[in-house]
């Protein structure tokens, strides 16, 4: 595996040589060589996250592969126990996931086990350092999920976030998927009183608001249609009937719902 990596940095200063000399020279690249240069970055990346999941893994093929929900290219690199992807844009690994999932293990680890783990593995996986772990729980007997996400103020972004499947007991790391969605921190302008009042004057809504949540989120058509995709700062009003309400906290826009249907 040493040599492995060791090889990949070489291929790696190989290609910044050649990106130097080109740019002086005027020269032009092949297709053959800029798909090295490229491989060589990917392979340096993925080992180095690798690494940190299982020192015996290596890459068998990179390909290119679309996101269909997001209609977005990735780089998928492929190990025999591990599927990896990687932003086209700065080849930074966004998600991990294990091809195989390994039960033959007592699940005795405790909240505080688990936390120590996954808290450790985040560091080893370079994860960006700003992001704090908002959510720790156990999801099946066997499965833990931990949920790190960015702090703008007094609110989390979970689109600008880390999400994990871990098991701690056998060192396995089951699902990661990194989001990048940053938000434009903006000063909270609407209050719930404020937020409360705008949907009692302009909505239909008699049932009584039994909680509010300061968040961060995307409006959606629940009341009226809307294209907007942007993150907002908004008032999560919650009805006795279990109806959540979207208000935004800048500018007291109505942006969006839920409910929960029994």
């Amino acid at each position: 595996m040493k040599k492995y990596v060791l090889l990949t940095i070489v291929l790696c200063f190989i290609a910044l040589f050649f990106a130097i000399n080109i740019a002086n020279a005027n020269l032009t690249i092949s297709e053959e060589e800029t798909a090295l240069a490229v491989n060589s970055l990917i392979s340096f990346k993925s080992s180095e996250f690798l690494s940190a999941i299982d020192n015996n893994e290596e890459i068998r093929s990179i390909s290119v592969e679309n996101d269909k929900i997001n209609n977005t290219n990735f780089y998928k690199v492929e190990t025999d126990n591990y599927l990896l992807k990687l932003d086209t844009t700065d080849k930074n690994v966004t998600g991990i996931y294990s091809k195989t999932s390994e039960i033959n293990f007592v699940p005795n680890a405790t909240k505080d086990e688990a936390r120590e783990f996954i808290t450790n593995k985040y560091d080893e996986l370079n994860l960006p350092e700003d992001y704090d772990l908002v959510y720790l729980e156990k999801i099946d007997d066997y499965t833990w999920e931990a949920d790190f996400q960015k702090k703008y103020g007094d609110v989390y972004n979970m689109y600008e976030a880390v999400k994990v499947f871990f098991t701690p007991e056998n060192n396995e790391i089951n699902a990661l998927t990194v989001f990048d969605e940053p938000y434009e921190n903006e000063t909270t302008q609407i209050t719930t009183g404020e937020a409360k009042e705008i949907v009692s004057n302009e909505l239909n809504i008699d049932s009584k608001i039994v909680s509010e949540e300061l968040t961060i989120i995307k409006p959606n058509d629940y009341f009226e249609n809307s294209t907007d995709n942007n993150l907002h700062k908004a008032w999560i009003l919650t009805t006795e009937n279990d109806e959540y309400i979207y208000v935004d906290a800048i500018d007291g826009d109505v942006i969006g719902g839920d409910c929960i249907n029994e």
